[in-house]
């Protein structure tokens, strides 16, 4: 399984499990369910559903719930009239709860990124004497979580 295909299938698990555990009536990845995840939600919730959302297409809002991801941005290539559009995020580094790197692709093909963006109200996890504890229902591909 590429790790796309992993990734897209626990998005896809994830989003199943949290949209029957959420009670606010929003979907998953929604703008409003990042952003302003309520306070019912605990801090693992919000770590799993800064991670669990599926791309938009290309022409769509990005339902990362992050303003400013890179999502409808231009792309770099001069000689492309495509725009970017934010195909994944996920936790990074191993001393940072709250570092994210965020996956970006031209929607005409022409090439993709990745930048790290600091999301201080979802960390992904915490950090003890031992080292960071992973929240379930994250994916931390560098640590092997």
């Amino acid at each position: 399984m590429t790790s796309s295909s992993v990734g897209e299938h626990f998005s896809r698990e994830l989003r199943t499990n949290l949209e029957a555990s959420y009670r606010g009536g929003q979907a998953v990845g929604s703008v409003a369910s990042v952003t302003n995840p309520g306070e019912d939600m605990t801090a693992q919730q919000r770590a799993a559903a800064t991670q669990g959302w599926e791309p938009a297409d290309c022409e769509q809002p990005c339902p990362c719930g992050t303003r400013d991801c890179g999502h409808g941005e231009p792309c770099a290539d001069d000689d492309c009239d495509g725009h970017d559009v934010h195909t994944m995020r996920n936790p990074t580094t191993s001393t940072d709860v709250t570092a994210w790197q965020d996956s970006l692709e031209c929607c005409q093909g022409c090439g993709a990124y990745s930048q790290n963006v600091s999301l201080p109200g979802q960390p992904w996890g915490t950090l003890s004497a031992d080292g960071p504890i992973v929240f379930d229902g994250v994916v931390h591909y560098e640590l092997g979580v």
